[in-house]
Protein backbone atom coordinates (compact mmCIF):
# COMPACT_ATOMS: atom_id res chain seq x y z
CA UNK A 1 0.00 0.00 0.00
CA UNK A 2 1.06 3.26 -0.78
CA UNK A 3 0.23 6.10 1.67
CA UNK A 4 -0.06 9.81 1.11
CA UNK A 5 0.07 12.92 2.51
CA UNK A 6 -1.68 16.47 2.25
CA UNK A 7 -0.82 19.65 4.10
CA UNK A 8 -4.11 21.55 5.11
CA UNK A 9 -4.19 25.29 5.70
CA UNK A 10 -7.57 25.55 6.02
CA UNK A 11 -9.87 22.49 6.85
CA UNK A 12 -12.20 23.22 4.07
CA UNK A 13 -13.30 19.40 4.07
CA UNK A 14 -13.96 19.61 7.83
CA UNK A 15 -16.45 22.94 7.53
CA UNK A 16 -18.41 20.79 4.36
CA UNK A 17 -19.20 17.71 7.07
CA UNK A 18 -20.00 20.42 10.00
CA UNK A 19 -22.63 21.54 7.68
CA UNK A 20 -24.12 18.53 6.03
CA UNK A 21 -24.06 17.42 10.03
CA UNK A 22 -26.04 20.38 11.11
CA UNK A 23 -28.16 20.39 7.78
CA UNK A 24 -28.97 17.09 7.99
CA UNK A 25 -29.69 17.80 12.15
CA UNK A 26 -32.21 20.55 11.26
CA UNK A 27 -33.98 18.95 8.74
CA UNK A 28 -34.65 15.63 11.18
CA UNK A 29 -35.67 18.32 14.15
CA UNK A 30 -38.18 19.64 11.19
CA UNK A 31 -39.25 16.88 10.08
CA UNK A 32 -40.41 15.51 14.11
CA UNK A 33 -42.38 18.07 14.26
CA UNK A 34 -45.06 16.48 12.09
CA UNK A 35 -44.87 13.02 14.11
CA UNK A 36 -48.36 11.90 15.25
CA UNK A 37 -48.89 11.16 18.99
CA UNK A 38 -50.64 7.74 19.38
CA UNK A 39 -51.54 8.40 23.11
CA UNK A 40 -53.39 11.70 24.64
CA UNK A 41 -51.21 10.95 27.98
CA UNK A 42 -47.72 12.49 27.71
CA UNK A 43 -45.27 10.31 26.18
CA UNK A 44 -41.93 9.82 27.74
CA UNK A 45 -40.39 7.99 25.08
CA UNK A 46 -42.11 8.78 21.60
CA UNK A 47 -41.84 8.54 17.87
CA UNK A 48 -39.48 11.02 17.85
CA UNK A 49 -37.15 10.38 20.21
CA UNK A 50 -35.17 8.82 18.57
CA UNK A 51 -34.70 10.84 15.53
CA UNK A 52 -34.34 13.86 18.12
CA UNK A 53 -31.46 12.06 20.11
CA UNK A 54 -29.45 11.50 16.12
CA UNK A 55 -30.12 15.57 15.40
CA UNK A 56 -28.68 16.44 19.25
CA UNK A 57 -25.77 14.20 18.55
CA UNK A 58 -25.09 15.49 14.98
CA UNK A 59 -24.97 19.17 16.39
CA UNK A 60 -23.10 18.13 19.04
CA UNK A 61 -20.27 16.31 16.63
CA UNK A 62 -20.29 19.29 14.63
CA UNK A 63 -19.20 21.70 16.86
CA UNK A 64 -17.24 19.24 17.96
CA UNK A 65 -15.57 19.14 14.90
CA UNK A 66 -15.52 22.74 14.46
CA UNK A 67 -14.09 23.36 17.29
CA UNK A 68 -11.05 21.24 16.84
CA UNK A 69 -10.55 21.79 12.88
CA UNK A 70 -10.42 25.42 13.53
CA UNK A 71 -8.04 25.45 17.28
CA UNK A 72 -6.28 22.68 16.45
CA UNK A 73 -5.81 21.78 12.84
CA UNK A 74 -4.61 24.96 11.85
CA UNK A 75 -1.19 23.33 9.12
CA UNK A 76 -1.73 20.20 10.22
CA UNK A 77 -1.25 17.03 7.30
CA UNK A 78 -3.71 14.40 6.51
CA UNK A 79 -2.43 10.67 5.55
CA UNK A 80 -4.14 8.55 3.68
CA UNK A 81 -3.79 5.08 2.37
CA UNK A 82 -4.16 4.65 -1.77
CA UNK A 83 -4.18 0.74 -2.51
CA UNK A 84 -6.61 -2.42 -2.94
CA UNK A 85 -8.53 -1.66 0.37
CA UNK A 86 -10.69 0.16 -1.96
CA UNK A 87 -11.96 -2.66 -3.97
CA UNK A 88 -12.88 -4.01 -0.27
CA UNK A 89 -14.87 -0.80 0.63
CA UNK A 90 -16.69 -1.21 -2.90
CA UNK A 91 -17.55 -4.49 -2.65
CA UNK A 92 -18.69 -4.13 0.89
CA UNK A 93 -21.11 -1.06 -0.23
CA UNK A 94 -22.31 -3.02 -3.43
CA UNK A 95 -23.40 -5.87 -0.35
CA UNK A 96 -25.07 -3.03 1.41
CA UNK A 97 -26.89 -2.09 -1.56
CA UNK A 98 -27.73 -5.81 -2.84
CA UNK A 99 -29.06 -6.56 1.84
CA UNK A 100 -31.83 -3.04 0.99
CA UNK A 101 -32.74 -4.88 -2.54
CA UNK A 102 -32.67 -8.40 -1.36
CA UNK A 103 -34.36 -7.99 2.23
CA UNK A 104 -37.86 -7.39 1.37
CA UNK A 105 -37.81 -10.45 -0.35
CA UNK A 106 -36.15 -12.94 1.76
CA UNK A 107 -36.71 -10.92 4.65
CA UNK A 108 -34.56 -9.82 7.81
CA UNK A 109 -33.21 -12.88 9.72
CA UNK A 110 -31.76 -14.53 6.58
CA UNK A 111 -30.69 -11.06 4.78
CA UNK A 112 -28.71 -10.16 7.80
CA UNK A 113 -27.12 -13.35 8.36
CA UNK A 114 -25.97 -13.63 4.87
CA UNK A 115 -25.40 -9.87 5.09
CA UNK A 116 -22.93 -10.66 7.93
CA UNK A 117 -20.96 -13.51 6.56
CA UNK A 118 -20.24 -12.18 3.46
CA UNK A 119 -19.27 -8.64 5.11
CA UNK A 120 -17.01 -10.72 7.79
CA UNK A 121 -15.08 -13.15 4.73
CA UNK A 122 -14.79 -9.73 2.92
CA UNK A 123 -13.21 -7.73 6.14
CA UNK A 124 -10.42 -11.05 6.41
CA UNK A 125 -12.09 -13.53 9.35
CA UNK A 126 -10.68 -16.55 8.32
CA UNK A 127 -12.20 -18.70 10.85
CA UNK A 128 -15.75 -20.12 9.74
CA UNK A 129 -17.32 -20.83 12.84
CA UNK A 130 -16.32 -16.97 14.39
CA UNK A 131 -18.22 -15.85 11.28
CA UNK A 132 -21.13 -17.81 11.54
CA UNK A 133 -21.00 -17.13 15.14
CA UNK A 134 -20.61 -13.16 15.23
CA UNK A 135 -23.90 -13.35 12.55
CA UNK A 136 -26.16 -15.08 14.18
CA UNK A 137 -25.77 -13.53 17.19
CA UNK A 138 -25.71 -9.61 15.75
CA UNK A 139 -28.58 -10.70 13.99
CA UNK A 140 -30.59 -11.76 17.33
CA UNK A 141 -29.30 -8.81 19.04
CA UNK A 142 -30.53 -6.66 16.34
CA UNK A 143 -33.80 -8.62 16.24
CA UNK A 144 -34.25 -8.51 20.17
CA UNK A 145 -33.95 -4.79 19.78
CA UNK A 146 -35.85 -3.65 16.84
CA UNK A 147 -38.75 -6.36 17.36
CA UNK A 148 -39.09 -7.14 20.95
CA UNK A 149 -37.69 -4.15 22.27
CA UNK A 150 -38.54 -0.94 20.16
CA UNK A 151 -41.57 -2.45 18.45
CA UNK A 152 -40.46 -1.63 15.13
CA UNK A 153 -42.03 -4.17 12.08
CA UNK A 154 -39.05 -5.57 10.42
CA UNK A 155 -39.23 -7.20 6.65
Amino acid sequence: MQIGQTNRKFPWVDLVVILCCWVLASYILFSVKSFVRLTAVVEVVGADTVPRLIAYVLIILGLWLLISSIFLGKNSTTEFEVGKDNFKKAMLLLFLLGYSAVVPIIKFIPGTLLLGVFSLKLLGEQSWKTTFLVSISATLAMYFVFHSLLKVSLP
